[in-house]
């Protein structure tokens, strides 16, 4: 480009290649020369304050260039430079106004519009930042720098789904830069494989880096690989052992492999170090511990969880502390699902946590979503219109209990809606979503914006499955979204939550004065309430290990139902039988604190607990009931019993052990034997399931005659005709009370 002014040819090639040379200094001291006395070029002009940028020196840069754009005012590069000098200056208005001009000036420039992406994200206006990288990709699509910035700047405010779809654009050209922001947009979008692989191609690029370190061991910890995010954990804490998030990701997952103390503690060094993270102090004051030592631990911790959520409910109320600012985000970090699993009843500690639930909704979510309905049940004429929420409209437990629910209703009277909170789709998710009246997947949707979308279905009656295992269910039925709302007993305890009117419970597992037992009203289905899904036929279960001459008993449980006094039955039982008892790994290094825990009770008894304790992986379902299929004996847990590991025995003919309890969460086995039977089977006392165990053990002919009752009678679990119609009496009954007395 020609100004028509003339400089001296010979020392710009000589400027030129002092540059080349990395003389810098020398090289805007020759452009000085030329500048001083002389009619200097444009060009000269911006060499100049460029150099001088680059050194630093704000105030001379921008003097030069602008004077190099005033010479060649059609020049986007000395243009861009000045508006640079500009910004450095501190005139941060004026620049963003250069570069605006110039970008409509030149609207194929990318080089500007990017730039001025840069000083809009420095100004804080994200918005407008996303717009010009936006513009620039759209005059370069090959921009990377850009397409990197959006990226970032989405994840940032919180739209993880439009980060993925850029940064996955970026993966082979750009790793270094995208693999751990994609590795983020994939954990806040709910796939932990995908948040994986790109955490370790982290990892495998800076592994001095403890973030690549941290995002694998969350992601593995999402995949429920809790031995192996430890590994992870640990390498990101040797790499940055004060960092609050490192810690308390740590001593989270400690604590899921049942080593409570040293978890919390680090929980106590990450609040040290991040005082002003309130979230810390929801995952600090209301962790329970999986998996406890004795029912002393099992008992304090179950105190101390009652009085920090009394104490927070307080700080919510009287805004002290800065607790509202982080209520729903601390809230919605915590479950009470382990409270339900430790040797306590836990009436009280739940319902306290469902005036936690209250607290945090009534000071974290808009007023519209916590004052009446503004419609009526039944006001639109039509079919009962009924809403079912999960996070598990998928091949689950969940689904096999209540999969008919949703897909049995009768059509012709019921217009059924559904939302799926998982993150997980399958052929079950599809089957569901195409047979209802609406299908919503909400995995990544803001908790009120969920909240809105339910209530704008103006539903009679609203259904959640699985309160206890699922924040976001626990926030949803602190509201108000339907003229009636009712739990099901996905889990199966007590929600606590003041905004759930029914608890739809199993009339066969449920105590006498179980409404006790609830905050909400219990509503007693016959028998067990549902049609359960069977199971696949058995495979092979040759694999189960067998020793000669000694009975081989399984426990199907997950290891963190098994409470400290189970240990002692179990030793009873194996001294009196000399018996090998399979259980199964969730995780190994659960399993491990496990088999040290029951090992000491074993060794106690003078046993030796490696001859009759073994622990195995997982393996397909249908591997999975064969191997049932070939053992003697099952022995459900105690407090909490097992549910569809039950049917899974029962199914195949294996004799089931099982303790009645006093709640309902300790007596589906119980409920199971009773409806076909097998009453026999059921102990009312710890010393009546040794007994039964024993006795089931030593005499074949005994195990015979109860695999045989079993097979013949199982069947009668499965499809039953009465559960889908009684739910459809309560739907009806329940919305058509609800027309003239509304919540």
């Amino acid at each position: 480009m020609s100004d028509g002014r003339r400089g001296s040819a010979e020392e710009l090639v000589e400027v030129r290649a002092l540059l080349r040379a990395g003389r810098r200094a020398e090289a805007e001291a020759a452009c000085t020369r030329l500048v001083v006395g002389a009619d200097a070029d444009g060009e000269t002009w911006l060499l100049l304050g460029s150099l001088q940028l680059d050194r630093g020196d704000v105030a001379s840069a921008g003097r030069s260039l602008a004077r190099a754009v005033d010479l060649r005012p059609r020049d986007p590069a000395a243009a861009l430079r000045h508006a640079v000098a500009v910004f450095r200056g501190g005139d941060i208005r004026r620049a963003r106004a250069l570069l605006e001009a110039q970008s409509s000036m030149h609207p194929a420039d990318a080089a500007i519009a990017f730039h001025l992406g840069l000083l809009l994200e420095h100004a804080g206006d994200v918005d407008a930042a996303v717009r010009a990288h936006a513009d620039a990709l759209a005059r370069d699509p090959r921009h990377r720098e850009a397409r990197l910035r959006i990226g970032l700047l989405e994840l940032g405010r919180g739209r993880p789904l439009d980060a993925r779809a850029h940064l996955e654009w970026l993966v082979g050209a750009q790793g270094e830069a995208v693999a751990e922001p994609l590795a983020r947009a994939c954990l806040d979008l709910g796939d932990a494989d995908a948040a994986l692989v790109h955490a370790r191609d982290a990892v495998a690029v800076r592994p001095q880096r403890a973030q690549g370190h941290l995002l694998e061991g969350i992601a593995l910890r999402r995949l429920g690989r809790a031995t192996e995010a430890r590994r992870a954990l640990q390498a990101a804490l040797a790499l940055a052992p004060d960092d609050a998030v490192v810690l308390s990701q740590a001593g989270c997952n400690l604590r899921d492999v049942g080593e409570f103390e040293r978890g919390q503690a680090l929980l106590v060094r990450a609040r040290e170090r991040a005082p002003q993270w309130n979230l810390l102090r929801w995952l600090h004051e209301l962790a329970l511990p999986v998996l406890p030592v004795d029912d002393a631990q099992a008992r304090d911790a179950v105190d101390a969880f009652g009085s920090a959520i009394a104490d927070l409910v307080a700080d919510l109320d009287a805004d002290r502390r800065g607790v509202r600012a982080s209520a729903l985000e601390g809230f919605a970090a915590i479950a009470p699902f382990a409270l339900h699993y430790l040797p306590v009843d836990a009436t009280t500690p739940t319902l306290l946590f469902g005036d936690l639930a209250a607290a945090v909704v009534h000071h974290a979510l808009p007023a519209r979503l916590r004052t009446a309905l503004e419609w009526q049940a039944l006001a639109h004429r039509g079919r009962v219109r009924v809403g079912f929420v999960s996070a598990e409209l998928r091949a689950h437990t969940i689904t096999r209990y209540f999969g008919s629910w949703i897909e049995q209703l009768d059509r012709r009277r019921f217009e059924v809606h559904a939302w799926h909170l998982g993150a997980v789709h399958d052929a079950l998710t599809a089957r569901i979503a195409a047979g209802v009246h609406a299908f919503y997947a909400c995995a990544d949707t803001p908790i009120e914006a969920l909240a809105t979308l339910i209530r704008s279905a103006q539903l009679d009656v609203l259904v959640y499955l699985e309160i206890g295992m699922d924040s976001r269910q626990s926030v949803l039925g602190s509201l108000r979204l339907a003229p009636v709302q009712c739990a099901a007993y996905g889990h199966p305890a007590t929600t606590g939550l003041h905004g759930i009117d029914v608890f739809l419970g199993a009339d066969a597992a449920e105590p006498a004065g179980a409404q006790a037992h609830y905050r909400e009203r219990l509503e007693r289905l016959p028998g067990l309430g549902v049609a359960f899904e069977p199971p696949p036929p058995a495979g092979d279960g040759t694999w189960l290990p067998r020793s000669p001459g000694r009975p081989t008993l399984m426990c199907l449980q997950s290891l963190f139902k098994l409470v400290p006094a189970f240990d002692d039955l179990l030793a009873r039982i194996v001294a009196a039988t000399d018996a090998t008892v399979v259980f199964f790994e969730s995780p190994p290094a659960l399993g491990e604190r496990f088999l040290a825990r029951a090992g000491a009770r074993l060794a106690a008894h003078g046993l030796d607990p490696g001859r009759h304790l073994v622990l195995l992986g997982r393996r397909s379902h249908a591997d999975y009931l064969g191997g049932i299929a070939a053992a003697d004996v099952v022995l459900d847990s105690t407090v909490f019993c097992g549910g569809a590991t039950s049917l899974d025995a029962l199914s195949v003919g294996t004799p089931l052990v099982t303790l009645e309890g006093e709640f309902m969460r300790g007596r589906q086995g119980a409920a199971m034997l009773r409806l076909i039977g097998a009453d026999a089977l059921v102990a009312t006392t710890p010393d009546d399931y040794v007994r039964i165990a024993i006795e089931l053990c030593r005499d074949e002919a005994l195990r015979a005659h109860w695999r045989d009752h079993l097979l013949r009678r199982a069947p009668e679990l499965f499809a039953r005709a009465d559960a889908v119609p009684a739910l459809e009496a309560f739907l009806e009954r329940a919305a058509n009370e609800a027309v003239v007395t509304v919540p």
